[in-house]
């Protein structure tokens, strides 16, 4: 009877036991991914600060920062072009050289750049970058940039040195007459 039930239980079970299905990974199905941090044209953005003083020899001289955000077309890694917008601040001497309390403009411009060597084989390129465009509530400016980039094509650190001349708007006594001049630091992140 012993061997009766074992056998039946044994019939009973086998397919249970041996149903196991093996499934083999399917293949995966072709993504539509692009990866754009090799890309060599396309969109761009930057972010930038800048701190810069005035250069006036023999009298007070006013120091500013520059926040911006940039964005515009990338030809290549030589050449891109973008507009941009951001919020200046006059601080350290506002008062005497423009002969106004408001210490707060809104630089428009208009900006190209690009590197001076390829970038393909290098993580380090030195790059040129000029901003001009208007500052609401001063005047006019040029700025150009000369310095060096830190990353890959889409993903860069950038660091300068930034030179501007502008017509702001100055103080009414003579010794402070337009264009002014700056010289700054400039430092950003590109994507």
């Amino acid at each position: 009877m012993k061997k009766i039930v074992l056998l039946l239980a044994a019939f009973i079970l086998a397919p249970y036991i041996y149903a196991q299905n093996v499934r083999l990974p399917e293949k995966p199905k072709p993504q539509r991914f692009k990866d754009f941090s090799i890309e060599q044209s396309g969109v761009w953005y930057a972010a930038e600060i800048s701190a810069a003083s005035s250069i006036i020899l023999n009298h007070d001289n006013v120091q500013r920062s520059f926040l911006t955000f940039t964005v515009g077309y990338r030809l290549n890694e030589f050449l891109r072009g973008g507009v941009g917008l951001g919020v200046n601040c006059y601080f350290n001497g506002n008062e005497k050289v423009r002969g106004t309390v408001n210490k707060w403009t809104m630089p428009v411009f208009l900006n190209l750049r690009g590197n001076i060597v390829s970038q393909d084989a290098r993580g380090v390129v030195p790059y040129w970058s000029l901003d001009g465009g208007a500052l609401l509530g001063d005047g006019y400016f040029i700025s150009p940039t000369i310095g060096i980039r830190i990353g890959q094509h889409r993903n860069s650190f950038l660091i300068g040195l930034n030179y501007a001349v502008g017509d702001i708007d100055t103080s009414k006594e003579e010794i402070y007459s337009n264009p002014i001049n700056f010289l700054g630091l400039k430092l950003g992140y590109e994507f």
